[in-house]
């Protein structure tokens, strides 16, 4: 399984990135956001007033509309939607997994993006590397000592076709067996 490059994606597809948390999308989704196939986005947790404002800004800047998270069929159908950006099983943040449980009832077309480095990946140049971390920094100013504290959030992206779990791995795979076993809410 390899990463799609989000350049040679259909033109035709416009996805709303399902995001657990504000900066979820830019972490995950930076290289999708940047070439104009986002269309919405919608959040699910810790959404207060100053990661709201911090969505917004996200929003303006990357001209996509934040949708309600709980009418994901109607909001898909208003911004003429039609394809996810789902968080990959494999991320470790429960929120993540929920979300990605969730999405599992959706009957779209979806692509799985990672905000950590445990799938297949790819590296983002020193220059995309630049941006991205700058990017983040101005956007999410609630984040910076997170953002600051790793690299990983801006060095490289994952978009896979198909969701970790789905993926043939090795059955004595730990990994999976773990995200087997949490699969159920």
């Amino acid at each position: 399984m390899s990463t799609v490059n989000p350049f040679q994606l259909d033109r035709k597809l416009r996805f709303v990135i399902l995001a657990p948390h504000v900066d979820d999308e830019v972490i995950g989704c930076w290289r999708l956001l940047n070439s104009g196939l986002v269309v919405g986005v919608a959040y699910f947790y810790e959404v207060d007033t100053v990661r709201g404002m911090e969505a917004t800004r996200c929003a303006d800047d990357f001209d996509f509309q934040i949708i309600e998270a709980h009418y994901i069929d109607q909001e898909m159908e208003r911004v003429k939607a039609n394809a996810l950006l789902v968080p990959n099983i494999a991320d470790y943040h429960p929120h993540h997994k929920a979300v990605n449980r969730l999405a599992d009832s959706l009957e779209y077309r979806k692509y799985y993006y990672s905000v950590d480095m445990n799938v297949e990946m790819d590296v983002l140049s020193e220059e995309h590397q630049a941006q991205k971390q700058r990017q983040l920094l101005t956007l999410f100013p609630s984040q910076r000592r997170l953002i600051e504290s790793t690299d990983k959030y801006h060095l490289f992206e994952s978009l896979l076709s198909t969701d970790w779990v789905d993926m043939r791995v090795n059955s004595s795979d730990t990994r999976k067996q773990s995200i087997v076993s949490v699969k159920p809410l």
